[in-house]
């Protein structure tokens, strides 16, 4: 997706995601409030030992190449309860 000079895509792959280190580190040391818990160690990790095949979902936000935005999330199915 394209607007405004940002551009945004998905990723599904964990090697794609692991291969984000580099980026993801010099995104997180640029924002003066992030935690550990942002860290792409710390998700890496977490995904190793929580995540499931096929339900890594990371949308990445780029401006003219430079990532400034990510979300790392999960695919979960559930009922809808009714």
């Amino acid at each position: 997706y394209r607007a405004g000079g940002l551009v945004v895509t998905l990723c599904r792959d964990f090697g794609e995601f692991g291969a984000l280190a580099g980026e993801w580190d010099a995104l997180h040391r640029r924002c003066a409030t992030a935690t550990p818990f942002q860290s792409h160690a710390w998700l890496h990790s977490w995904w190793i030992s929580y995540g499931q095949e096929g339900r890594l979902r990371v949308l990445l936000v780029r401006r003219a190449g430079r990532l400034i935005g990510a979300a790392p999330l999960m695919l979960v199915h559930r009922p809808m309860p009714l």
